[in-house]
């Protein structure tokens, strides 16, 4: 990857279904979840915005992976806001919260006597995530809160 070109948007990774393009940049991760911010704030600057989640079949991978296993943990449910920080931050604490899934990648992982527990159900099925950059730079650039309130109906 040129460096010099790279926008961060992690496009080119996700395409190639064989996996052999790898950025060398230490940083990559990080940049992308904020990139996700800034391209969100963009879509959403301007207009009036309503965001839906749907916590289900929470796979191990991004879902433009082909080879993606088996949900990590039990389907959650459906959660909207009108602040898609607050939502996001939400549906993280929901899936925080949830009993592992035994025979899927983070049940896998967590049952190996040597595996290094975060407890957290993302980073225990993928060290590498960096899944709350994207939340922490979406709140700092005022795309929303991550402060709500959760209403059960």
């Amino acid at each position: 990857i040129d460096q010099d070109l790279c926008k961060g948007c992690g496009r080119c990774v996700g395409a190639c279904s064989f996996d052999a393009i790898e950025n060398n940049n230490p940083d990559a991760n990080e940049t992308l979840c904020c990139k996700m911010a800034e391209y969100t704030a963009a879509a959403c600057s301007g207009h009036p915005h309503f965001h839906v989640a749907l916590i289900n079949d929470v796979s191990p991978n991004c879902d433009c992976h082909g080879e993606n296993d088996a949900p990590i943990i039990a389907d959650i449910g459906m959660l909207a806001s009108f602040d898609p920080v607050a939502l996001d931050q939400a549906c993280a604490d929901l899936c925080l919260a949830a009993k592992p899934i035994r025979n899927s990648q983070l049940g896998d992982n967590l049952a190996r006597p040597d595996w290094r527990r975060y407890n957290d159900v993302f980073l225990d099925t993928t060290p590498a995530s960096r899944w709350k950059e994207t939340l922490l730079h979406g709140e700092k650039i005022g795309l929303g809160s991550r402060q709500y309130t959760l209403i059960r109906m």
